[in-house]
């Protein structure tokens, strides 16, 4: 079960927002589907977390083998 404090963070799926708002410039769901991986929940929380323009800043508490790791290495 994931529970994300701020309601405009989806986890189901990737928010759009604009390129020249977002933190990463490149298109992440293009990247993924080259990589052929599909993220998680937690995953997709993290990513539409760093690419909101609303935070600055990103604290995610995840528990232990959620792919935290390998998902940073990808954006």
């Amino acid at each position: 079960m994931l529970d994300v404090s701020r309601k405009d963070i989806l986890s189901s799926s990737m928010m759009d927002f604009s390129p020249m708002d977002r933190f990463i410039k490149l298109p992440i769901d293009s990247y993924l589907d080259l990589l052929g991986t599909t993220p998680n929940s937690a995953q997709i929380a993290l990513i539409n977390a760093i690419n909101n323009p609303k935070y600055r800043f990103v604290c995610a508490a995840l528990s232990r083998r959620q792919g935290k790791t390998y998902i940073t290495n990808v954006i």
